[in-house]
């Protein structure tokens, strides 16, 4: 997948219009059911979940693995990510 960096203060489902793509969310952790529920009442195709155990407590390499098996599993065109500390703390990887 090529790597695209970019701003768009639009956000997903502006890009997914101009693009003709749908929007999918991913939640990564331990407990995410609420989560998900609350992205599924959003303007998203789906919600994918990634819940296990070992995700319960936050590590860059446990997201990271658990980020790359749904990447190489659903091969969107294009991934977003919000910008927040956690997420500059693992996406470049």
């Amino acid at each position: 997948m090529e790597q695209r960096k970019f701003r768009d203060p639009r956000g997903g489902p502006a890009i997914a219009k101009d693009t003709s793509s749908a929007v999918s969310a991913l939640v990564i952790g331990k407990g995410v059911a609420p989560f998900a529920g609350e992205l599924a009442a959003k303007h998203v195709a789906e919600v994918l979940t990634v819940e296990h155990d070992l995700l319960e407590t936050y590590t860059p390499d446990g997201y990271c693995g658990a980020l790359k098996q749904v990447v190489e599993s659903a091969k969107p065109d294009l991934v977003l990510f919000p910008h927040t500390y956690q997420v500059r703390d693992f996406a470049p990887s």
